[in-house]
């Protein structure tokens, strides 16, 4: 949790590698834990491996962010359907047939209705609340072990964001953490409606599957 600026998303992006070209980390490091397809652990120090490495390795397939703009984040020029099997494509070379069905029900489970013909929608063609449902489903795709909601609401319109204050995103089949990143805006909670803040919350779950 912290202020505009306090560097809660830079910090994230740093450790997906995902830093704009004129950023440097002069100092620090990010230790990440995991276990291989055979069940043996390993921690690297994020900060350490090139972008390519963690592309390959970490990026979708064992953390994913789901991000404040989903204009942004999502491709143009590729077609919603594209764009969430990319990753299942790319990390596990799952057959194509496979990757769509998994995509169809991602798309269903974070709320969109007619989920076949909105696979073929490109962005612009979606609503804003839409829009930020396909980020999440791209993000659930790889079952990541970590997800991280940068102030997922943040682009949504007031009402919109008014119906998802108080719920938690779909969270990763098997997953075993969920974080959050907030702006600390004062509210009004409880039954004498004095102000409180926002928290950071986070979910552990059990042991997922080894990959």
């Amino acid at each position: 949790m912290g202020e505009s600026g306090s560097g809660k998303s830079v910090t994230m992006k740093a450790a997906m590698g995902i830093l704009a070209k004129n950023a440097t980390v002069n100092s620090g490091s990010i230790q990440f834990s995991y276990h291989h397809a055979d069940g043996s652990p390993e921690s690297v120090d994020l900060l350490q491996k090139d972008k390519k490495w963690i592309r390959r390795h970490i990026n979708g397939k064992r953390i994913a962010m789901v991000f404040q703009d989903p204009m942004t984040s999502l491709d143009p020029t590729m077609t919603i359907g594209k764009q969430i099997m990319e990753g299942m494509l790319w990390h596990f070379k799952m057959p194509k047939a496979e990757a769509y069905k998994k995509a169809l029900e991602l798309l269903e489970e974070v709320g969109i209705t007619d989920a076949e013909k909105r696979m073929k929608n490109y962005p612009h063609q979606l609503s804003g609340g839409m829009r930020q449902r396909v980020v999440i489903a791209i993000a659930l795709s790889c079952d990541p072990d970590l997800l991280i909601c940068d102030e997922p609401t943040t682009a949504l319109d007031v009402t919109i964001q008014a119906q998802n204050s108080g719920a938690d995103p779909p969270h990763p089949k098997g997953a075993r953490h969920l974080g959050h990143l907030h702006h600390p805006r004062p509210r009004r909670c409880g039954k004498g409606g004095g102000l409180c803040r926002c928290h950071v919350r986070r979910q552990d779950r059990g042991d997922r599957h080894h990959r």
